[in-house]
């Protein structure tokens, strides 16, 4: 059985558009991130004064884990043909359970799955890795499935649940499975407030938690509306009453300027905020590509290159090369 590439958060015309400004940012600094070790200088940006406008500070590659470290090697292979890379990460990837180990929560198991589906994706075409994919596939449906007992109902787990299917009938190409799943996305969709929010989500006791949930929750609405992008899902276009996914997008960004304005259990610190974007928020740059909106832009700006190990991975080298623009239109008909 073969396994094609399913390119989960990116298309050729996306790659085609990286390809072309690698040389120019944010993608530059992305491939600085790729070639980078923690602590190494990627990129400078402006200094946050007022005093002098040219002032500039460093942004520093981050430490990361383990398994960050497998999807930044797989995308070497990827994006840089670096067999020893692609190698690599193979051999952790397998050596690591297939990436596939037990996790305390259902939720952290599908965050697990759907970056561990990345990297395999990412690494289809690596020898070692071909050479044993259908003893991946294999792990990974069994995990899925374990992963259907597990989970809960609440909004957060099923969002995941969901994208996770929805992954999964891509990959083997199930039409009925992923038109289920789009439903299903649909319907959380449908959750989201005029203002951005889902109340659901924000019941924890402490104001952190809340926002971690709603910006967990916007993440995988974008990673999931993406993915179905592979499949014309059309999640990205879909509203209900004017609201759509873009809102949500936009609410958890407008705390990244009014972190005092957070209601749910008290007002926000701006060091925690830009952490948790820093952390989690690599989804933006996808947001960004298919509904532009100015504050995302500068939330950007200030934080790339975006790397995340859960919400799209390293997104400001998929996903931050200048949209092509549209050709001009003619005025007469002639």
């Amino acid at each position: 059985m073969s396994f094609p590439a399913l390119n989960l958060y990116f298309d050729d015309g996306l790659i085609a558009a990286a390809s072309k400004a690698m040389e120019r940012e944010p993608v530059a600094s992305a491939l600085a991130f790729l070639n980078a070790q923690p602590g190494d200088v990627i990129r400078q940006k402006p200094a946050p004064t007022r005093q002098d406008k040219t002032a500039t500070e460093p942004v520093l590659r981050r430490p990361t884990t383990p398994h960050e470290e497998m999807l930044i090697q797989a995308y070497r292979w990827r994006f840089l043909d670096d067999a020893n890379a692609g190698a690599a990460a193979t051999a952790a990837l397998f050596e690591s359970g297939y990436g596939l180990t037990s996790t305390e929560t259902a939720a952290e198991g599908l965050r697990q799955w759907t970056s561990a589906v990345q990297i395999a994706d990412l690494l289809h075409a690596e020898p070692h890795f071909a050479h044993q994919a259908a003893a991946w596939y294999q792990a990974a449906h069994e995990r899925l499935t374990a992963l259907h007992q597990a989970a809960g109902e609440y909004l957060i787990d099923q969002a995941w649940l969901q994208l996770a299917d929805l992954i999964w009938a891509l990959r083997v190409d199930d039409s009925a499975a992923r038109a289920a799943a789009l439903d299903h996305l649909r319907r959380i969709v449908d959750e989201i407030h005029p203002e951005g929010y889902v109340k659901s989500v924000l019941t924890a006791k402490e104001s952190e938690r809340n926002f971690q949930q709603m910006l967990e929750l916007a993440g995988v609405l974008c990673l999931a509306a993406e993915a179905a992008e592979r499949a014309n899902g059309g999640l990205w276009g879909y509203q209900n009453r004017g609201v759509g996914i873009s809102t949500a997008v936009a609410y958890v960004v407008s705390f990244y300027f009014y972190p005092q304005k957070w209601r749910w259990e008290g007002p926000l610190e701006q060091a925690f905020i830009t952490a948790e974007f820093v952390q989690h928020g690599a989804f933006l740059e996808i947001a960004a590509r298919r509904a532009p909106l100015r504050a995302t832009d500068i939330v950007l700006d200030d934080l790339r290159p975006m790397f995340s190990l859960c919400f799209g991975g390293l997104t400001t080298l998929t996903h931050g090369a200048p949209a092509e623009p549209e050709p001009k239109r003619r005025r007469f008909l002639w």
